[in-house]
């Protein structure tokens, strides 16, 4: 058990996440979100690698936890030093999530297409950047497989 919770929950941005409670389910995970979910929902940490949208955080006076990507490429959370890897931010989350030590890691949110909660807003082109998560995810994968570490997606929350 780490930070009082057995699993993580990693969030992402894509349209399946709409379909989830997140103040619920944040009852039974310790939650790692990414990027703008800041904008409809305050996770454990919030994870960012992109400079422009660290910035818009930032400017928002955003009062959660903000992991985010430093020139040295490392990440620090109450005394665990997690090295960035340069991958994308759901990747990083999940990295994030291994380096705390969670041994199951559910995933909402991760729809690898071309589609998006905030895709047009501020910070968010017209497209996703699923094909860099394609590749990214695999190098998370290979980590969570040499620690022994589940990651699943859930798309749909059965009752």
């Amino acid at each position: 058990m780490q930070m009082g919770f057995d699993k993580a929950l990693v969030i992402g941005n894509g349209e399946s996440r709409k379909s989830f409670n997140l103040e619920e389910l944040k009852q039974g995970y310790f939650t790692i979100g990414c990027n703008a979910l800041y904008r409809d929902f305050k996770p454990h940490i919030l994870v960012s690698v992109d400079k422009d949208m660290i910035n818009e955080i930032i400017g928002r006076e955003y009062e959660g936890v903000l992991l985010k990507r430093t020139y040295d490429y490392v990440f620090e959370y109450r005394g665990y030093l997690i090295k960035d890897l340069k991958m994308t931010s759901g990747a990083t989350a999940i990295d994030i999530a291994l380096g705390l030590g969670f041994k199951e890691i559910d995933l909402i949110g991760f729809d690898l297409d071309k589609t998006g909660i905030y895709l047009g807003t501020k910070n968010y082109d017209e497209q996703s950047n699923a094909d860099a998560f394609k590749r990214d995810i695999l190098k998370v994968k290979e980590k969570a497989e040499k620690l022994n570490a589940t990651i699943r997606e859930i798309r749909y929350l059965c009752k």
